[in-house]
C-alpha cells in the first residue's frame, strides 16, 4: 500500500492583534512610568530571524478544534490529527504541518511601544485569569 503525500502552501491573513506566547516574561523599561514599576511582558514565539512566529502544532491544533465542531467527522480527526490519550496509548495523525513565518507586516504608527515591524505593546491589556 502506498501512502500519497500532498502538499498544501497557504497564506494566513492575520486581522486583528494575535498573540503566540511562549510562557516567559521580560522587563519593557520603555513602558515604565516615570518612577514607576518596569512591567512586564509576555514573550512571543519567534523564527530564527527574530520575526513573530506561528508553531505548527499552534496551527494545526485550530484546524484539529475546527473539525471538532463539525457533525459525524470524529473518524477523519483521528486520521488527520491523531489520537491523544493520557496513559501513552496514542497515535500520530497523518496530517504533518509546518509554521508559519511572517511574511509581510503593516507599519504599525499608533501602536505604543513598537519594537519592529508589526510588533508592539498594546498598553491596558491584561489576561484574566478567570476567563
Amino acid at each position: 500500500m502506498s501512502k500519497a503525500r500532498i502538499d498544501f502552501a497557504g497564506e494566513l491573513v492575520v486581522v486583528t492583534p494575535l498573540h503566540v506566547g511562549t510562557g516567559t516574561f521580560r522587563d519593557l523599561p520603555a513602558a515604565a512610568p516615570e518612577g514607576g514599576e518596569c512591567p512586564g511582558v509576555a514573550e512571543i514565539v519567534r523564527d530564527v530571524d527574530k520575526a513573530p512566529y506561528l508553531p505548527p502544532t499552534t496551527l494545526k491544533g485550530l484546524l484539529r478544534r475546527l473539525m471538532e465542531d463539525m457533525p459525524d467527522q470524529r473518524d477523519r480527526v483521528n486520521c488527520l490529527f491523531g489520537i491523544i490519550k493520557d496513559d501513552g496509548q496514542g497515535r500520530m495523525g497523518a496530517l504533518l504541518m509546518r509554521g508559519a513565518r511572517r511574511t509581510h507586516a503593516p507599519p504599525v504608527t499608533q501602536a505604543p511601544y513598537a519594537t519592529e515591524p508589526g510588533v508592539f505593546v498594546a498598553a491596558r491589556t491584561r489576561i484574566e485569569p478567570a476567563s
